[in-house]
């Protein structure tokens, strides 16, 4: 899945499988996403596998360097941005699931969460030498600018919407991540001292926002955007940004409610509401479930976290590879295969599960 010249990688090696059979669901992930980049770049940190951090940090300063401030979310494993979207209608698709797409139009939208998933990226490489590049740091600070200057538009969101845009929580939350970063990095990324007011005003305005628009007290969880009430399990990201703590009772209660609504056959669906383009039945998406093995654990329940992560193991087929979504009633893999960001999720539900046993270990024993 990785293209060697450029050290960047697809999504999945294929095309239009189904996120619900017979549905529309059909998307092209033969491109690079910069939000799974962000995320392997931190595994591999946390691994120590410092060669390929920093090919993958290369990759993304050539390919975002010189781009337009509106980064693209996803590119061309040579880096190369033009990416169109078109039908096959003479293709009747897997199991007559039309269209059949080749390209993805996902390049064009705007989702305002790439540039706190840029940021994390380099944050993850920075705290190896606590050294930014020069190209690197005056690509940061341009996303800094860009965050200050357009946190508050509505945009696609991370499940890529295609109807109207609003203010989805997770795009919010990763512009405060954004900003967060730039902070920890300012002795390299060199903020000077109006920009470094600027963030924090604007992270600490951020954060208030998310906190009281985008949870819902009637429901008493984090939902999919500001000022609604559509469940969304983007919600558990909340936690793993460190904007709160995990045994927050805000965060506690979203658990609650995702576990109550959005669990079936053990496994975490990506939403629950109204939207007419998520009706479809899809499957359980993978990515969800491994987010909450990740906040289960930071809250100190291990045992549920680690019966949760044998569950969703268990949806690999007999050479261990992942799907996007898995419908738990067939026991069927569901969308493209194998996706790299279900693979990149559980490696760090292990490193999260890992870190939970040693603290265990390492607590201090009550009196008998």
């Amino acid at each position: 899945m990785q293209y060697q010249p450029s050290g960047a990688f697809v999504a999945a090696p294929t095309t239009s499988l189904p996120e619900a059979v017979g549905g529309s669901l059909n998307w092209d992930y033969r491109y690079t996403w910069l939000r799974d980049m962000s995320v392997l770049v931190d595994t591999l940190h946390q691994l120590g596998f410092v060669q390929e951090v920093d090919q993958f940090m290369d990759w993304l300063d050539t390919s975002c360097a010189s781009a337009p401030l509106n980064f693209q979310m996803l590119y061309r494993v040579d880096g190369e941005p033009r990416v169109t979207e078109h039908e096959l209608p003479e293709l009747d698709g897997y199991r007559g699931s039309r269209p059949v797409r080749v390209g993805n139009a996902a390049a064009g939208q705007k989702q305002l969460d790439v540039y706190g998933e840029v940021m994390e990226a380099a944050h993850a490489a920075w705290k190896r030498d606590k050294h930014l590049p020069r190209r690197r740091r005056a690509m940061l600070l341009r996303i800094v600018d860009h965050v200050l200057q357009h946190w508050q538009e509505p945009d696609a969101g991370i499940w890529e919407s295609r109807s109207r845009p609003k203010r989805y929580l997770y795009s919010q939350a990763m512009c405060w991540l954004a900003l967060d970063r730039a902070l920890r990095m300012d002795s390299s990324l060199r903020l000077g001292e109006g920009r470094r007011v600027d963030v924090r005003r604007v992270r600490t305005r951020i954060r208030r926002e998310v906190l009281t628009r985008g949870f819902n007290q009637r429901l008493g969880t984090f939902t999919q955007g500001f000022d609604d009430d559509t469940l969304d399990a983007s919600a558990l990201t909340v936690p793993l940004t460190g904007m709160l703590d995990a045994s927050d009772p805000r965060v506690v209660s979203t658990v609650r409610v995702v576990q109550a609504q959005l669990m079936r056959g053990g496994l975490v669906y990506r939403h629950k509401g109204t939207e007419s383009e998520f009706a479809q039945d899809e499957g359980a998406f993978l990515v969800c479930s491994f987010w909450l093995v990740d906040v289960l654990a930071q809250m100190g329940r291990f045992d549920e976290a680690e019966e949760l992560f044998a569950r969703v193991s268990r949806t690999a087929n007999d050479l261990g590879l992942f799907a996007e979504e898995f419908d738990p009633g067939t026991g069927q893999p569901m969308g493209n295969f194998p996706l790299a960001l279900s693979h990149l999720s559980m490696v760090g539900a292990v490193l999260n599960l890992e870190r939970a046993a040693r603290s265990r270990r390492h607590a201090p024993r009550g009196r008998p």
